[in-house]
């Protein structure tokens, strides 16, 4: 009961029975101490790593050509873990251009503290580097100063330096940042906050410049002190909810979700009709999983006719459709893209929205006409090209699917028409040519290799050279861990019957990958639907719905399991559930067999009679009624 899959492009959702299993999963959060000190410490190694980098100013360099034998190009013994520097490969140093007053005395100074910093006598560079800052008064020596002082980690200096170099660069955020850390280091609050709120005056936008302050409460800070800080610095701006969407936006960036829902909360509250906050609020609730709770607010919102002026209304519509796609309540979903044509038909995101519903319910005479709406001059012009091109292809209409993909013109998008274009070549018979054009690809696209060895292999799977397309698999999985291969070879296996296989790769990602909900619910399912491993087969389906519980496979997975097990109310629930969420043929055919062995067969008739309605050919549904009746294929009686 393996059903076709969908195309391979970023843009399909998984279709049959095993959606496309991701190449990875997101990271874990970490909490906003965690954040704090992997902000600060990705700055000191910039920092650290860039003070010696770059080749000599150009007056250190004239001066060096009259010494025999400068080290400058080599690696220090003193300074190990630099790298050597290439005055012809690295940028110039900026400090240190155009330096004014520039004396023999002063110039003296400058090499020797670059010459010094070379051979990793830190002391000698950092004296020099600040008698001629304080001797010139340039901004580019102050800065090479600070950067030294930085590099040794000498306060005093760090101190020195740098206000030197803000007062001769009031404007400039990089040295108030450095005085607040170093206030803050030395547990001096209300010095700091004055360096952090000047940060915050400064001209530009808001949320980049509360980025900055968030960057410099450094890993020396708890959390809740830097929550403190943060508050003190927003007083002044209560009555601004520009800048209160943007500190709540930051919150958001230290995974300090609580309390940005809280400012949202406030600021929805004020203004209910504010696109972006809501935008922002409902976002939020998503990311945290809680949807049901964002969809709640969102129908009540759109139930209230005089809530917000028209293109708002339209706005939350769109953000409840895309939510509720997200969540695979798909009919309510194209319900809801369909009302927001009925206001504006011009709506690009609703039309290229609804024609993908229509494909991942695999509809594909009902997604067409909207592509069509979408070309020409849409963003979504290449994407709907494309997608004709796969819809001809599908109906082996092989002349227009060339003419779509040939049409398509972006570059991510013309990748994967290419890697079509190559697919219906096979189709046509011209397989060696179509397997050339994807290696010619492989040179054109070496980021893409994966992906190109993903599609070689389903092409010769297309044309049942299953062999050759497993070789291509090992060929490319012997050159490292890649889920999205070893879940398509397992896709393959299955189809082979090849269980073994089948579990080797699954488990294989499981290893890498413990909580990829797609690989535990292929392999429950295939332990449910090929072995008598049931119990084993419902432990794998359990965790996969609890790191996804409203994904309709999963769903349709426990309650086949369940049904296997003999729980045959449990098993209706579930398979019920995920009929509600997409009429599909595969679940039609599992919850008839479930009532039918409950002595519910008329009831079981008519879910596969429906079914049969809009997929009179479904392979599932057909099978079941001739195992389980005794009928002959065809329509139910």
């Amino acid at each position: 009961m393996n059903r076709e899959k969908a195309p391979l492009n970023p843009h399909v959702p998984g279709a049959g029975r095993y959606p496309v299993c991701p190449a990875g999963r997101e990271p874990e959060q970490a909490d906003l101490a965690s954040a704090l000190e992997r902000i600060e410490a990705e700055q000191r190694t910039i920092r650290r790593s860039s003070v010696w980098r770059g080749p000599m100013s150009g007056a250190c360099l004239a001066a060096a050509a009259l010494l025999a034998g400068c080290p400058y190009a080599a690696r220090s013994p003193g300074a190990p873990g630099l790298e050597p520097i290439d005055p012809v490969v690295n940028p110039a140093d900026e400090d240190l251009r155009n330096v004014e007053g520039l004396t023999d005395e002063i110039l003296y100074k400058l090499l020797t503290a670059e010459l010094a910093g070379q051979k990793g006598q830190f002391e000698t560079a950092l004296k020099n580097y600040m008698e001629a800052a304080v001797e010139t008064r340039d901004v580019g020596v102050a800065r090479r100063a600070t950067r030294i002082a930085l590099y040794v980690e000498d306060e005093e200096a760090i101190e020195r330096a740098a206000s030197l170099w803000l007062r001769l660069s009031p404007d400039t955020l990089e040295p108030l940042q450095i005085l607040a850390s170093a206030a803050l280091r030395r547990n001096d609050t209300v010095q700091a906050l004055e360096y952090l709120r000047r940060i915050v005056e400064a001209p530009g936008p808001l949320e980049q410049k509360l980025t900055v302050v968030v960057a410099t409460l450094g890993r020396n800070h708890e959390a809740a002190d830097a929550h403190v800080i943060l508050d003190r610095l927003m007083g002044a701006y209560q009555a601004d909810a520009e800048a209160r969407l943007a500190y709540a936006r930051v919150l958001v960036r230290l995974n300090a979700a609580d309390r940005a829902l809280k400012v949202l909360q406030e600021l929805l509250d004020e203004a209910p009709g504010d696109t972006a906050i809501a935008t922002a609020y409902l976002g939020l609730l998503h990311r945290q999983g809680d949807t049901e709770r964002a969809l709640a607010w969102l129908r009540e919102r759109l139930e209230d006719s005089k809530a917000g002026d028209p293109e708002h209304r339209q706005t939350l519509r769109l953000l409840y459709a895309r939510l509720l796609t997200d969540v695979e309540r798909v009919r309510e979903a194209r319900r809801q893209f369909e009302l927001i044509l009925e206001q504006d038909e011009d709506n690009d995101q609703a039309t290229y929205s609804l024609a993908m519903l229509h494909i991942d319910l695999e509809q594909t005479d009902r997604a067409e006409p909207y592509f069509r709406r979408l070309i020409p001059q849409s963003e979504y012009e290449d994407e709907a090209t494309y997608y004709l091109g796969w819809i001809a292809e599908r109906r082996k209409d092989y002349d227009t699917a060339l003419k779509w993909y040939r049409a398509v013109r972006g570059t991510e998008t013309r990748f994967h028409a290419r890697v079509r274009i190559a697919a219906v070549q096979a189709g046509r018979g011209k397989l060696e040519q179509a397997r050339l054009d994807l290696q010619a690809m492989r040179r054109e696209f070496p980021r893409q290799l994966p992906q190109l060895a993903q599609s070689e292999a389903e092409i010769l799977a297309e044309q049942e050279l299953y062999e050759e397309a497993l070789e291509v698999y090992e060929r490319a999985l012997d050159k490292g861990f890649n889920a999205t291969l070893l879940y398509s070879r397992a896709m393959l296996a299955v189809k082979l019957d090849r269980l073994s296989l089948v579990e080797r790769d699954l488990r294989r990602i499981l290893v890498h990958e413990p909580d990829n909900a797609q690989a535990l619910n292929a392999l429950g399912y295939t332990l449910t639907d090929r072995t008598d491993r049931h119990d084993e087969a419902y432990g794998y389906i359990k965790r996969a719905l609890l790191l996804s519980p409203n994904n309709f496979y999963i769903l349709d997975s426990m309650g086949w399991v369940l049904y296997r097990l003999n729980e045959l109310d449990e098993a209706e629930e579930y398979l019920r559930r995920a009929l509600g969420i997409r009429n599909d043929a595969e679940v039609s055919a599992h919850l008839g067999e479930v009532l039918w062995s409950k002595g519910e067969r008329k009831e079981a008739r008519w879910v596969w009679q429906r079914a049969l309605e809009e997929f009179p050919d479904s392979e599932p549904v057909l099978e079941t009624i001739e195992r389980l009746t005794g009928d002959p294929p065809g329509p139910t009686r």
